[in-house]
C-alpha cells in the first residue's frame, strides 16, 4: 500500500515504512501517531481469529509486547494490526551495532514477552527483525509486534519452540559493539536447539539470559500444569515477581475493536445466511472492488401490498471459517464478529424508529447482508434498509460525527432516498438507506437518522450482535460461493472486463469482477424477492432479463420458500453487467454468463 493510503475508511492513514512489515500510521480520529502491521489472511474468519487472539494477549500484558490498539481494514480486504509504541521507536535492524549489555536487556524483555504470549496459549509464528521495534537512543526497551498466528500451542508439538528459535536467531544476527561472546553463544545455541522437550525452550532461554548478568526481571517463568487437552505436560507461565514494581514503558491500551470480557456464550454453529437484490439508484461512494449498492423499488408499502426491495449486496470481507476455539476460550471477537453469520435485523429497533407500532421487519427480503423495515411515517411510507458493507476506501465529502469508536457519515439526500453510513473498526460498515415509494411525502432523512441511532446503539452495547437463528438447506444459494460460479474463462468474452480482478462479498453471497476507470463490471449475487414473474428461461431455469440503461440484469430462479410468519419468497441468482456499451450487448453478456453459472448451482 502507498504512503497516505487510508485504513478503515479514513480512521487511520498509512505513513512511511518502519520495517518491511511495519508502517508508521496516523490515527485521524484521535490525532496521534501509531504503527500498523500487515496481517496474514483476509476476511471475517481472519478478523475473528485476530480479535480473539488479541483479547488473549491483552489478558497477559507485558512490556515486551506492543499493546494492540485496533484492527483496521485496508483496500482489498487486507487487515492491519494497529499498535501503540513510543515516538522514536525503530526497527531492530536499523539500530546498528548494539553494546552487549543493551542487547542482553533487549533479549530478556523480548523473551519474557514471548513467554507471556505462550502463557496465553498463543503462537506468534512470524518472529523476526521485521516485527521487533526498539526504543530510541540507548534505551533498553523493545517490543514484539504483530498478531498471533491463530494457532494454539497444542496444534503442533514444539510450535512455541519455533517462536523461541526464531527470536534467538533474530537477536544473534544483531551486530554487537564490544565483547558479547557469551550472549552470542547462548543465542546461537538456542537458535539451533532441537533436542529439548517440547515447550521448554523458552524457559531455558530465559534462564540462560538471566545467568549472564543482573538484568532486572519483570516476570518470573515457572512451570505449571496445563489443561488436559494440551500436549505438553507443563507450560511456561508468567507471574509478577514479588517486590519488583511493574514499570511498563507505557500504559497498555484497551483494544478498541474488542468489548469488555463477557460471560461465555453458549457455542453453537452459526448457520450460513442469504443473498443480494436489484434496482438502480445513484451510485454510492465506494472503494475499489465495492459493487454498487442499488436502491430498491418500493411498491405499495401498505396493508395488502409488500415492500419490494432489491439492494445488491456490497462487497465486504471474504467468507472464512475461524479456527474452533478451545475449551478455555471465553473471547468474543467484537460486536459484529463474522458478518456472514450476524443477524442484520439486530441493528434496527422498530419501536424506536417509529412509535405506535407503525414499523415492522420484513423478513428475508433483498440481500442476506441486509434487513428491511417497513415504516409508516408522517407524510407517507418509508422503507429502511440496513446493509453490512465493506468499509469504503474513497468517500465523497459529507458531514461526519464520531460516536465512540464509530464514525457516522451523513451525505446529502438524493431524490427519493437518504443514506447514512456507520463505519466500525471491524472492517465493515453499515449503510442505512431510507427509500420513499412513489407518492410518499415522508421525510426520508428523519427516518434514516432514527434508524441510524438504533444502529449506533446496537454497535455500542459491548456484546456481540445475535447470530442468524436458522440454517439454510443445502439447496439454498446462501451455501454457494458466488465467486466460484463463474471462472475467468467464462468471462473472457466480455469486452473491457478484467476477469482476474475479484472482490468477494459478505458470506460469499456477492462477487464483483472487473472495475477500474472505464472498465466493465460483472456482479454476481444472491437475491430474495417477494414475487418473481419469469419472462424467459436460462439454462432450463425460469429467468428474467432486465435492461437498466448502463447495465443489464439476468436473474435465474433457484427455489421458493415460506418465511416465518407466512409469506413466500423466491431466491434468485442475479448476474449484472455494467459498462459503457449498448444495453443489448450488456444483456447478451449477462444472459451468457448466467447460463454458464447455472451448472455450478445446487440442484433445486
Amino acid at each position: 500500500m502507498t504512503e497516505g493510503e487510508p485504513l478503515s475508511g479514513g480512521h487511520y492513514r498509512l505513513g512511511a515504512a518502519v520495517t518491511a512489515a511495519v508502517r508508521a500510521a496516523h490515527d485521524e480520529w484521535d490525532d496521534r501517531d501509531v504503527v500498523a502491521v500487515a496481517l496474514d489472511g483476509t476476511g471475517p474468519g481472519a478478523l475473528t481469529r485476530v480479535a480473539r487472539d488479541v483479547r488473549r494477549a491483552a489478558e497477559h500484558p507485558h512490556p515486551g509486547l506492543a499493546p494492540a490498539r485496533d484492527v483496521a481494514a485496508g483496500r482489498d480486504q487486507a487487515l492491519w494490526l494497529v499498535h501503540d509504541v513510543p515516538a522514536g521507536a525503530r526497527g531492530l535492524a536499523a539500530t546498528g551495532p548494539v553494546p552487549g549489555p543493551r542487547l542482553r536487556a533487549i533479549a530478556l524483555v523480548l523473551a519474557e514477552g514471548l513467554a507471556a504470549a505462550h502463557a496465553a496459549r498463543l503462537v506468534h509464528g512470524r518472529v523476526g527483525a521485521d516485527v521487533v521495534l526498539v526504543g530510541p537512543g540507548e534505551a533498553e526497551s523493545a517490543w514484539l509486534l504483530g498478531a498471533p498466528s491463530g494457532r494454539r500451542p497444542d496444534d503442533r508439538p514444539a510450535a512455541e519452540d519455533d517462536d523461541v528459535r526464531a527470536l534467538a536467531a533474530t537477536l544473534a544476527a544483531v551486530p554487537v559493539a564490544g565483547d558479547a561472546g557469551a550472549l552470542r553463544a547462548v543465542l546461537e545455541r538456542v537458535a539451533g536447539e532441537h533436542e529439548a522437550a517440547p515447550g521448554t525452550l523458552g524457559a531455558a532461554l530465559l534462564a540462560d539470559l538471566r545467568a549472564l548478568g543482573d538484568a532486572p526481571r519483570r516476570t518470573e517463568v515457572i512451570a505449571t500444569p496445563v489443561a488436559a487437552e494440551a500436549w505438553s505436560p507443563s507450560r511456561a507461565t508468567t507471574v509478577p515477581v514479588p517486590g519488583t514494581p511493574a514499570v511498563p514503558d507505557r500504559p497498555t491500551a484497551r483494544v478498541g475493536l474488542l468489548p469488555p470480557p463477557a460471560p461465555a456464550p453458549t457455542r453453537r454453529s452459526a448457520p450460513p445466511s442469504p443473498p443480494p437484490p436489484a434496482s438502480p439508484r445513484p451510485p454510492a461512494v465506494a472503494g475499489p472492488g465495492s459493487p454498487r449498492r442499488r436502491g430498491p423499488v418500493v411498491a405499495g408499502v401498505v396493508a395488502a401490498a409488500v415492500v419490494l426491495v432489491a439492494v445488491v449486496v456490497a462487497v465486504a470481507l471474504l467468507r472464512g471459517t475461524a479456527p474452533a476455539a478451545g475449551p478455555s476460550d471465553r473471547v468474543v471477537p467484537g460486536t459484529v464478529g463474522d458478518p456472514a453469520t450476524v443477524e442484520p435485523c439486530a441493528l434496527l429497533d422498530p419501536a424506536a424508529i417509529a412509535p405506535e407500532r407503525s414499523a415492522r421487519i420484513v423478513p428475508d427480503l433483498g440481500s442476506p447482508a441486509s434487513c428491511t423495515l417497513d415504516v409508516r411515517a408522517p407524510g407517507g411510507d418509508v422503507a429502511v434498509v440496513a446493509t453490512f458493507e465493506p468499509v469504503a476506501t474513497a468517500v465523497s465529502a459529507a458531514p461526519e460525527e464520531r460516536v465512540g469508536p464509530l464514525l457516522v457519515r451523513r451525505p446529502a439526500p438524493q431524490p427519493g432516498s437518504c443514506t447514512r453510513t456507520v463505519v466500525t473498526t471491524e472492517g465493515v460498515q453499515v449503510a442505512v438507506d431510507a427509500l420513499l415509494p412513489p407518492g410518499s411525502g415522508a421525510d426520508a432523512c428523519a427516518t434514516a437518522d432514527a434508524a441510524t441511532d438504533t444502529t449506533v446503539r446496537a454497535l455500542q452495547r459491548g456484546t456481540p450482535l445475535p447470530r442468524r437463528p436458522v440454517a439454510d438447506p443445502p439447496t439454498a444459494l446462501t451455501t454457494v460461493d458466488t465467486c466460484a460460479v463463474l471462472s475467468p474463462d467464462d468471462l473472457r468474452a466480455v469486452p473491457g472486463l478484467d476477469a482476474d480482478r475479484v472482490a468477494p462479498g459478505v458470506g460469499g453471497w456477492s462477487c464483483r469482477r472487473g472495475g477500474g476507470p472505464g472498465g466493465t463490471v460483472v456482479d454476481v449475487g444472491v437475491e430474495r424477492r417477494a414475487a418473481f414473474a419469469p419472462t424467459t428461461e436460462i439454462a432450463g431455469r425460469p429467468a428474467t432479463v432486465t435492461p437498466r440503461g448502463d447495465s443489464c440484469d439476468a436473474a435465474v430462479a433457484q427455489r421458493s420458500y415460506t418465511v416465518p410468519g407466512g409469506g413466500q419468497r423466491v431466491e434468485l441468482l442475479e448476474v449484472s453487467v455494467l459498462g459503457a456499451r449498448p444495453v443489448e450487448e450488456l444483456c447478451a453478456d449477462a444472459t451468457r454468463s448466467a447460463a454458464a453459472a447455472v451448472p455450478r448451482l445446487p440442484r433445486p
